[in-house]
């Protein structure tokens, strides 16, 4: 029965020295031997997963790896700190646009890491028990090389002291203000008093230099101080022209080729005008001027003037007897526009607001089929640009017009005050600069009016309905 338990306590000593090491091993190795990823900002999460395959594409397997994604202009700055166990930290910063960070940059911080990682453990520091002195003890140096200091101090206390020099023989009281001779010298020694020195002018002070306090950025892991002067105070700027804000123009200008068809009906009771151009070309112009972003930078400076016009090229109207009338159609805008403060993201949005007085015209040569028609209206609107490239960008707008004047003989006995007609214009289209300031735009547009007028005498109503679409293709130039 004593060797069944003394064979049992053998077995079960052995299994406490085998199992528990290896059962504590299983337990600890999962949280030590993986890389452990934090990340930080915004977009780090892409960055993260990108940089922690390439670590351990690598072989980089263990560790703490923490990314902390800054936005910055005009690059994003990445810090990227790997500690391993043992070893001193690793700091690589990454500076990309919007933070993205593509394979060779993840690649060269993971190959620093593995530098870091195959470098000298760092030796663990000891620390003395306490009450135990620790004592340096110099090097033994020869005496034909380091000689004894002692012996010459005592030496030196050995020798007698030197005798102490005899006092000056006192000044005389009074000297005579003129030369006296000395027969053993043999020339004649003056003895007036010497000249007084005049002062040295104080040294010029110079301005102190304001040290570099070491501050750390707020809510970073990164663990590395960042040395932050103050800055200098800047030059005042001489009074003229204030320099134009970066992002903003101060003039756009195009001009360019199109298509465009425009038709009117005018039916009343009496009589009816019904007329179609059908497709003609035109020749369009267009710019944006903003001559206060040359004097101010404030909020005026953001406010211009806009002019478009376009006018048809060899337009005839033929009548029912097989005449042929040279005919012009003409669109005129002019008013003011206003650039909303554009958002820091240049793939944002962009908004214009603009109001202003729109004249589309047709002007027939007489003939008794066919009378001259024109409308002015007061337009407001606004256009949204969204760039998504430098040279590619789409741009909507729309508008809002009411009539301000209409002339026309045959709408003459008719009320044609401010507001009796209304209507829209509707654009879009692409654009974009090509080389420096060139650039492009080619967009589509349509423009209807509609109303009822009522006759100034009787019970007659003339209805209005106006169309006019167009296509343009301009050449822009931006500065």
């Amino acid at each position: 029965m004593a060797s069944v338990m003394h064979t049992t306590a053998g077995v079960t000593r052995l299994l406490r020295l085998v199992l528990v090491p290896v059962v504590l091993g299983a337990l600890t190795s999962p949280a030590q031997g993986r890389l452990r990823v934090q990340s930080r900002g915004p977009r780090s999460a892409t960055a993260a997963a990108r940089i922690a395959a390439a670590f351990r594409k690598a072989g980089v397997k263990v560790g703490t790896l923490n990314i902390h994604v800054r936005r910055g202009t005009p690059l994003w700055s990445t810090t990227i700190r790997y500690v391993a166990p043992g070893r001193p930290p690793m700091v690589h910063v990454i500076r990309a646009r919007h933070g993205r960070i593509n394979g060779a940059q993840a690649a060269a911080a993971a190959r620093r890491a593995l530098a870091s990682l195959k470098g000298r453990r760092r030796a663990p520091r000891r620390r003395p028990p306490p009450g135990d002195d620790i004592k340096v003890e110099a090097e033994e140096v020869p005496k034909a090389a380091a000689p004894d200091r002692g012996a010459q101090r005592e030496e030196r206390a050995r020798e007698p002291a030197p005798a102490p020099a005899p006092a000056p023989p006192p000044a005389p009281a009074s000297k005579p203000p003129a030369a006296a001779t000395d027969d053993s010298l043999g020339f004649e020694v003056d003895d007036a008093p010497p000249r007084p020195k005049k002062p040295a002018p104080p040294p010029e002070k110079k301005p102190e230099k304001k040290e570099q306090v070491a501050t750390s950025t707020p809510g970073s892991d990164d663990g590395v101080a960042e040395y932050k002067p103050e800055a200098p105070a800047r030059p005042r700027r001489r009074a003229g022209v204030a320099k134009v804000p970066r992002g903003r123009v101060v003039a756009y200008l195009g001009a360019g080729l199109g298509l465009a068809w425009r038709r009117f009906l005018l039916d009343a009771v009496s009589s009816a005008v019904n007329f179609e151009s059908g497709v003609f070309s035109q020749i369009s112009i267009h710019g944006d001027v903003f001559p206060l972003q040359l004097v101010t930078r404030s909020f005026f400076a953001r406010l211009g003037l806009r002019l478009a016009y376009a006018h048809s090229a060899g337009l005839t109207t033929e009548t029912d007897q097989g005449e042929s009338l040279s005919t012009e159609n003409s669109r005129l805008w002019a008013g003011l526009t206003y650039l909303v403060p554009r958002f820091r993201n240049p793939r944002l949005p962009r908004f214009d607001l603009r109001v202003g007085v729109a004249h589309t015209g047709y002007d027939v040569d007489d003939n008794t089929q066919v009378q001259d028609f024109s409308v002015t209206a007061f337009a407001a609107g606004a256009t949204v640009t969204v760039m998504f490239k430098r040279y590619m960008g789409i741009e909507l707008g729309g508008e809002y017009r009411t009539l301000l004047r209409v002339r026309s003989d045959f709408m003459a006995p008719f009320e044609t005050g401010p507001g009796a007609l209304q209507g829209f214009h509707a654009a879009g289209g692409v654009r974009g600069r090509v080389i420096g300031g060139l650039g492009y735009r080619a967009a589509v547009s349509a423009e209807r009016f509609v109303g009822d007028l009522p006759a100034l005498q009787g019970e007659n109503v003339l209805q209005v309905r106006d169309w006019t679409v167009s296509a343009d293709v301009a050449l822009t130039f931006q500065m």
